[in-house]
């Protein structure tokens, strides 16, 4: 019999949400058993998954998520200096229990609720980009798309310095989030960008251009955007191939471009469990409220209606955060 009986999210065909029952065994030899409290959707890649449009493939059914908060409620053997009830962020999916090794959690500081804690790795992505960036004081920066990691990405290029940070996103709904956040320059998408970029930059282009999107000819649209020697940053994930004039638009005017899929370890001491840290303190600090991100925060049961909403309604949510 085991000693748990666990839930998780589980895709079980193209489109379709269920919450599933799973055994859990107690943790072996080495390991905690951690409960989850809070879990965030990464609406990018789950829903690539849910709807199969991610450029590798996997069989259904799927278990999906990866950023969560939990505590731990069991130690297994010979584990030390782990607190039970302790909070702690893990890179664990939308289910309630796991047995997992210690080395994989990050103690959450006093103060920083799981609700706010949930949202750690999904912002560190956006910090390695912008730490990649190597945005300096007064560095103008255009982000183009205002999903999660794109609001992540506005916050810090504020917080580095960056004057003017300009971010475009057709949904009025992200837009005013950003603006809660204190972005004071969020537009709409035109067809004549680089003229009305210019009441911003005087030629209307920027130091530094973000694609938070992941969608391919937006992306193909920043190098005409990116002053000469600025650089071009990947943040998004883009699952499909696209055309691009390297000559004109990268080698001709010395245009960096970036990929911020992981962190450069030119970038030390800020590796990966660094700058998660550096998220939870500048929580705690009151420098990074994620309150305006968190747009619904919800039952397990309300899962099926989350994904669907996050698919067909985008303009309705944002950051969705399960209580388990």
């Amino acid at each position: 019999m085991a000693a748990y009986d666990g839930q998780r999210i589980t895709f079980v065909e193209q489109g379709k949400v269920e919450i599933l029952p799973f055994p859990q065994e107690k943790p072996s030899a080495g390991q905690v058993m951690v409960q989850n409290v809070a879990s965030l959707v990464s609406a990018g890649t789950e829903l690539s998954r849910l709807y199969d449009y991610h450029m590798v493939s996997k069989p259904f059914p799927l278990n999906t998520g990866y950023l969560s908060c939990v505590k731990v409620i069991e130690l297994g053997e010979g584990v030390e200096d782990i607190e039970l009830g302790k909070l702690y962020v893990a890179s664990m999916g939308h289910l309630s229990h796991l047995a997992i090794s210690p080395e994989k959690l990050l103690e959450v500081p006093e103060g920083v609720k799981p609700e706010d804690a949930v949202f750690t790795s999904l912002a560190t992505i956006s910090l390695r980009a912008i730490r990649q960036a190597e945005i300096k004081v007064g560095d103008s920066v255009l982000i183009k798309g205002l999903g999660l990691i794109g609001q992540f990405a506005q916050i810090f290029a504020r917080l580095e310095g960056g004057v003017p940070v300009v971010a475009i996103d057709f949904s009025q709904n992200r837009r005013d989030i950003a603006q809660n956040t204190g972005l004071k320059n969020a537009l709409t998408p035109s067809d004549n960008e680089q003229e009305e970029f210019k009441a911003y930059t005087k030629d209307g282009r920027f130091d530094v251009t973000i694609d938070s999107t992941g969608v391919s000819n937006v992306f193909a649209s920043l190098p005409e955007l990116t002053a000469d020697f600025g650089r071009v940053i990947i943040l998004g994930g883009i699952h499909n191939k696209l055309e691009l004039d390297l000559y004109t638009h990268i080698q001709k005017r010395s245009l960096r471009l970036i990929g911020a899929g992981s962190p450069d370890p030119r970038n030390w001491p800020y590796g990966e469990n660094e700058n998660k840290n550096t998220v939870l303190k500048l929580m705690q600090s009151g420098q990074l409220n994620v309150s305006a991100l968190r747009t619904h925060h919800v039952g397990l049961n309300e899962a099926p209606e989350m994904y669907r909403m996050l698919h067909e309604e985008k303009d309705t949510g944002l950051g969705v955060v399960f209580k388990w």
